[in-house]
C-alpha cells in the first residue's frame, strides 16, 4: 500500500504542475546527490551518493541494510554506474549497474521524475521506482518494488 501511495504522489506532482514539466535535459541532473533507498514494504533500506556530470551518466556507492540468512541482518556496500536520458519533461528511465564488494553484479532500472529543480533547470531532488518488483539480491528477492529519493548536495 504504501509503495502504491509514493507512485501516486509520484504522479500528482507531475500532473498538478510543482515541477514545470518541460525544457529539462541530461544536464538538469548534474553534481552530487544523497540518495535515500528502501526496499520493498520497508525490508531494506541504503544510503549513498551518485554523481552525475550532466552527461546522462552516473556513478556512486551505497550502504545497504538487508535481510540475511534467517532473521539476520547484513550490511553490504556497492558501486553503482548507470546512464539516463531526459527528453525534455521531467520524468525519465534510470538504468544501473549494482556491483557488490565481492564483485557480484546486477542490472536494474527505474522510472524517474524531478520532483524540484531550481530556476535553471537543476533538479534538485529526484524520486525514482524500480521497474522490477522481484530482483533477487544477494540470496533473497525482494517482495516489492524500490524507491530511491536523491536530493542534490551543495557544491
Amino acid at each position: 500500500m504504501k509503495n502504491m501511495l509514493s507512485v501516486l504522489l509520484v504522479l500528482f506532482f507531475v500532473s498538478s504542475g510543482m515541477v514545470y514539466a518541460q525544457g529539462f535535459t541530461n544536464d538538469s541532473v548534474n553534481g552530487q546527490y544523497g540518495a535515500q533507498i528502501v526496499y520493498g514494504d520497508e525490508e531494506g533500506a541504503g544510503v549513498g551518493v551518485i554523481t552525475s556530470t550532466g552527461n546522462g551518466s552516473v556513478t556512486g556507492k551505497f550502504t545497504v541494510n538487508i535481510p540475511g540468512i534467517g532473521f539476520g541482518r547484513t550490511i553490504v556496500t556497492a558501486d553503482v554506474a548507470g546512464d539516463y536520458t531526459i527528453s525534455g519533461e521531467a520524468t525519465f528511465p534510470l538504468n544501473w549497474t549494482v556491483t557488490f564488494q565481492d564483485r557480484i553484479s546486477l542490472d536494474e532500472s527505474a522510472d524517474c521524475v524531478i520532483m524540484q529543480a531550481d530556476a535553471n533547470k537543476l533538479a534538485t531532488e529526484v524520486y525514482c521506482v524500480t521497474k522490477e518488483p522481484l530482483t533477487p539480491i544477494r540470496g533473497f528477492f525482494r517482495r516489492g518494488i524500490m524507491t530511491m529519493t536523491f536530493k542534490r548536495l551543495p557544491d
